[in-house]
């Protein structure tokens, strides 16, 4: 069809698929960002990726204004925006490194640049950082690659023929349990994931930016590693200052949090002294556990 023509068919056929999955943030974002590629180069202009990115943000805020404050919004466009994926792209093409075939090293750059592009936001809504989350994305993207067809292909085949659908179905299977093995398999290892509090990830982030903005104002002539460990020593400050910007700013003060355990109750006490109290830690059932789905995680960011 030639490139223009086959970039409109696929944003249609991609707005297609999203709109039977239910408009999630991360999908919309993508068809918008495609579709945007597509007319542009239907207009032979070619299209700018932060330009892309930026209307498709607006986009999305002009139909949901509420749509930023979501997790899943916030951590598709911090992942499409892979502001240091080029960086890394660049350094996977020196040394030894050369040999290696060009489409892994663009997944390994993409994926990097994700998952630390990412982590700040993981870390704030959900209270840990994973450090398998790389490699595991890179072993599971050809597992979600063969299922997502296999799935579609399974619904529109059943109406004409169940045999073959059902064929179709045992296929996609192992390909989802193979994912749900490759997730499960990660998730057990030892220190998969670590904790991080909300106010040691406001440092860390706040101590990076002022280092960011001493290297780019006042001594970006110097050379590359004393750059970085600038930016090293302003993160760690930055953890080291802000628990105790918290004590100091939190004494003499009384906090009573409520937490959103469902049935029951479950509502955390800090005193004025900096002393914790927890009453209650709301329902406990074979499904469901308040107590470490909600009370624990929120206790160890605190």
């Amino acid at each position: 069809l030639g490139p223009k023509r086959t970039g409109m068919l696929a944003s249609c056929l991609t707005w297609f698929y999203v709109a039977f999955i239910g408009f999630p943030d991360a999908a919309t974002r993508a068809a918008l960002i495609l579709t945007f590629v597509s007319l542009s180069r239907l207009r032979t202009r070619p299209p700018g990726a932060l330009g892309v990115i930026a209307t498709s943000f607006l986009a999305l805020f002009l139909a949901d204004p509420l749509a930023p404050g979501r997790p899943g919004f916030q951590l598709s466009f911090a992942g499409a925006l892979l502001v240091i994926a080029p960086p890394i792209r660049i350094r996977l093409d020196s040394g030894w490194l050369r040999g290696v075939p060009s489409p892994l090293k663009d997944g390994v750059a993409a994926g990097v640049g994700a998952t630390l592009a990412t982590a700040p936001f993981v870390a704030w809504h959900f209270g840990r950082v994973s450090l398998v989350g790389l490699p595991a994305t890179l072993l599971a993207t050809p597992l979600v690659t063969a299922a997502i067809p296999g799935l579609l292909a399974t619904i529109f085949v059943s109406s004409v023929s169940p045999g073959l659908a059902q064929f179709l179905a045992g296929g996609t299977a192992l390909s989802l349990r193979a994912l749900e093995a490759l997730a499960t398999g990660f998730a057990a290892i030892p220190g998969a994931s670590v904790w991080i509090g909300s106010v040691t990830l406001v440092g860390a982030v706040m101590g990076g930016l002022g280092g960011a903005i001493w290297v780019r104002i006042g001594i970006h002539r110097i050379r590359r590693p004393v750059r970085t460990m600038v930016l090293v020593i302003g993160v760690v400050s930055g953890v080291s200052v802000a628990p105790l910007i918290e004590r100091v700013l939190g004494s003499g003060t009384l906090e009573i949090v409520f937490l959103s355990v469902g049935l029951g109750d479950a509502t955390a006490i800090r005193s004025p002294g900096g002393r914790w109290i927890l009453v209650d830690t709301g329902p406990r059932g074979p499904a469901y556990d308040a107590g470490a789905r909600v009370v624990v995680p929120y206790l160890k960011r605190r």
